[in-house]
């Protein structure tokens, strides 16, 4: 089951027991940069992020799907290099809806997409090899 970020903060908001409000306090933000993320209309960046699985008490991974998956770690990578899909889409020369694919494990980039992925997120390619759970 494929569960989008946005819809994941808000899982973790809810399960905290915390409204938007009290969220925002915490993390000394706006309210409606935290209604931007759980309606999906930006995404934060990793350090907000991190932030957000601190305060609702969740893990990093929970925000991720499939954790040893490659979509995982390509999602992860972007997040890292604080790319957005229609950058890193950019920079390595694809259609935003084929990396949208390869995030959401419906498919799986050739080998010489991965390398560029590598390269544009500055991770080895070692880091994109799949392991079992």
């Amino acid at each position: 089951m494929n569960i989008k970020l946005n819809e994941k903060i808000k899982q973790a908001v809810i399960e905290a027991k915390l409204s938007q409000e009290k969220l925002a306090k915490l993390m000394n933000i706006s309210q409606p940069a935290v209604n931007a993320w759980v309606t999906g209309k930006i995404r934060p960046t990793l350090k907000n992020l991190k932030t957000i699985a601190m305060c609702t008490n969740k893990p990093i991974e929970f925000f991720f799907e499939l954790k040893n998956s490659l979509g995982y770690k390509i999602n992860l990578a972007m997040y890292e290099a604080d790319l957005i899909q229609i950058e890193l889409s950019k920079l390595i020369g694809v259609a935003p809806s084929n990396l949208n694919h390869w995030i959401n494990n419906k498919r799986k980039p050739r080998f010489d997409i991965i390398c560029k992925i590598a390269k544009a997120t500055n991770k080895p390619l070692s880091y994109f090899e799949e392991k079992e759970d």
